[in-house]
């Protein structure tokens, strides 16, 4: 599933109270997309990392009360008894975590109480946790805690697409987001290994964007580079440097230069534009979309009405996006 899909299922579960489970290797954005359901449905959060909790931290602390024994809440727990709005608790790393911690949220995540004290009715459990395959620590999930996730478990897939809309959004570096656009398919190249080594993911890609925005010595760059996002990936990055310096001559005169004939290329330039369209220039940005052809024309200006929404009131925009209604997405 892609997290734009996940997004309205976690949208739903979170209305309705029902926990979900995300599984996903490494780097795919589980915590992101969490993250950014939380933001859409104006709810908070409390982040749980079962991996160094102990059992007690599930199910209070053993105490004597007025002579009797009972389990105080504190940390976590607390806060899921007392919360007064709508909130998320994230479990992250559940496949990580002991057998015996695992035992200990059971209770949480569908009886909703434990030793007698109950969860808050403005809570909603979330939880991750990598697959064994990922070599990430992962020992598996108790059947019983499977069961418990009755708004289901999902498998969070890399969408490249939807990935560079939010790379996008996020005001990443442009070379890095059309590199992952003229290489497709090097974005999530994750390999599970025991050798110390990073392997693109949209993760390290992320960081790398970062890092390449603060403008390394040149001769710095490739072994930086490599201990963020592997070897290959860094290479192959390198290498886009004349391609990218094609696109950069086309965005000088969009209106005369020629187009270039490989798709890729195309569509990088397409990526580029989108950061340039603003109301003042529209007239010269549709008839750049309309050289490029329909398909990243297309992209170019929904990546630009996504970055600014003021471009939609143009003539211009409007007389585009009409001609093009019905390949619109």
């Amino acid at each position: 599933m892609n997290a734009k899909d996940l997004a309205v299922i976690l949208a739903d579960a979170i209305d309705a109270r029902e926990p979900v489970l995300i599984t996903g290797a490494p780097g795919v954005g589980k915590s992101d997309v969490v993250t950014q359901a939380c933001t859409k449905a104006a709810a908070d959060s409390i982040v749980m990392h079962p991996v160094v909790m102990d059992p007690t931290d599930a199910k209070g602390l053993p105490a004597v009360v007025d002579g009797l024994a009972e389990f105080l809440a504190y940390g976590e727990l607390r806060k899921l008894i007392e919360a007064t709005r709508l909130t998320v608790c994230f479990i992250d790393d559940i496949g990580q975590a002991p057998m015996s911690v695992q035992a200990a949220l059971m209770q949480l995540l569908l009886a909703r109480e434990i030793n007698g004290k109950k969860i808050s009715q403005h809570i909603t459990f979330v939880a991750a946790t990598n697959r064994r395959e990922d070599k990430a620590g992962v020992n598996g999930l108790l059947e019983p805690v499977k069961s418990r996730f009755t708004g289901g478990i999902f498998q969070l897939d890399v969408d490249e697409d939807a990935w560079r809309e939010w790379a996008i959004d996020a005001g990443l570096n442009i070379d890095v987001i059309a590199f992952t656009k003229f290489k497709a398919g090097m974005l999530h190249n994750f390999k599970a290994t025991n050798d110390l080594i990073n392997t693109p993911s949209p993760r390290t890609v992320a960081a790398l964007a970062r890092k390449v925005d603060r403008n390394l010595p040149t001769h710095l760059e490739f072994d930086a580079y490599r201990g963020i996002v592997g070897d290959a990936f860094a290479t192959e990055f390198l290498g886009f440097r004349p391609i990218r310096q094609q696109i950069h001559t086309l965005m000088l005169d969009p209106l005369n230069a020629p187009i270039p004939s490989e798709p890729s290329v195309i569509y990088a330039a397409a990526l580029f534009m989108s950061r340039k369209a603003t109301k003042q220039n529209m007239d010269m940005v549709i008839k750049f979309a309309e050289r490029l052809g329909d398909e990243p024309g297309i992209m170019m200006m929904t990546l630009a009405e996504r970055r600014d929404k003021s471009i939609t009131e143009t003539p211009n925009y409007i007389a585009y996006r009409t001609k093009m209604q019905a390949y619109w997405k």
